[in-house]
């Protein structure tokens, strides 16, 4: 008995690392009555429904996202593949990705990566380590409304990690 539980202890010390999953959703936010449009990304765990969309983060994407300046930045050829595909007339398969940097917290704890296609769409810090892998994940999309606000969006990515969704989206409040 004693030697049970002693193995099966020994043996978990040498699983690998559980790893969580979230997706990364490219998305168009509208508020036509005040004249705002803008495009970001939004982050879940699984394929979320309309309530999810609105009640989790919005990330802006910016030209620059390096430091404390939070959002994603996204570089593509064509740019368009950067953007969801709302209406199905513009090509932005997210193979034409090259770049997406990803900076949800920039001060302790520093959730800031980024994705480079010619590495395989790998998730490398900062310091150059990598903290995950990211593979294309397309095709899923959202279309939502609430109180006159509209959220659309198409999934780019899954990355499977240590990091969940809910770390990413709870950053800004830490």
């Amino acid at each position: 008995m004693r030697f049970g539980f002693t193995f099966l202890a020994l043996g978990a010390t040498f699983l690998p690392q559980t790893f969580a999953n979230f997706d990364v959703y490219a998305a168009i936010e509208e508020l036509p009555s005040a004249g705002i449009y803008r495009y970001g990304y939004q982050v879940f765990a699984t394929d979320p429904s309309c309530n999810e969309v609105f009640d989790r983060w919005f990330w802006n994407w910016q030209s620059d996202v390096s430091g404390t300046k939070t959002g994603m930045r996204c570089s593509a050829s064509p740019s368009s593949a950067c953007f969801p595909d709302i209406d199905g007339r513009v090509e932005r398969d997210p193979a034409n990705i090259n770049q997406l940097e990803m900076n949800f917290h920039g001060t302790n704890p520093i959730y800031h990566w980024t994705l480079y296609k010619d590495r395989g769409y790998t998730m490398v810090g900062l310091d150059g380590n990598t903290y995950g892998n990211c593979i294309l994940f397309p095709k899923h999309t959202y279309d939502c409304e609430e109180s006159g606000t509209y959220r659309y969006a198409e999934r780019k990515f899954r990355c499977l990690t240590q990091f969940t969704a809910d770390q990413l989206n709870n950053a800004p409040y830490l």
